[in-house]
C-alpha cells in the first residue's frame, strides 16, 4: 500500500466505532487482499465495530483535498504563506 487519505473515525453510537478511509495502492491487483487486510486490522487490532474502505491509484479529490489540510495551521505564519503559495503554484499547473 502506498498511502491512505480521506481517514474518518466516529462513534456511532455507544461502543460502536466507525472508520472510512481511502487506500492508495501501485496498482490495482490484488486489492481484494488489500481490503481484507485493511477490514481485519480495524477490526480485531483497533476495534472498529464497520468500515468502508475505497481502494485507488490516484487520489481523484487531492485538489480538493489541499484545501482542507488544516496541518499547515501548525506552522509558523511565514511558512503557512509559503505552504499556501505552494499550493496555489501546484493547481494552476
Amino acid at each position: 500500500m502506498k498511502g491512505v487519505h480521506h481517514v474518518h473515525a466516529w462513534t456511532l453510537t455507544s461502543g460502536k466505532n466507525v472508520f472510512t478511509a481511502h487506500l492508495r495502492v501501485d496498482e490495482p491487483r490484488n486489492t481484494a487482499t488489500v481490503l481484507r487486510d485493511a477490514h481485519d486490522l480495524l477490526r480485531k487490532k483497533y476495534g472498529f465495530y464497520f468500515s468502508t474502505l475505497q481502494v485507488e491509484t490516484t487520489c481523484l479529490d487531492e485538489d480538493h483535498a489541499r484545501d482542507l489540510d488544516i496541518s499547515t495551521l501548525l506552522l509558523p505564519v511565514p511558512a503557512r504563506k509559503k505552504a499556501r503559495l505552494s499550493r496555489n503554484e501546484a493547481s494552476s499547473r
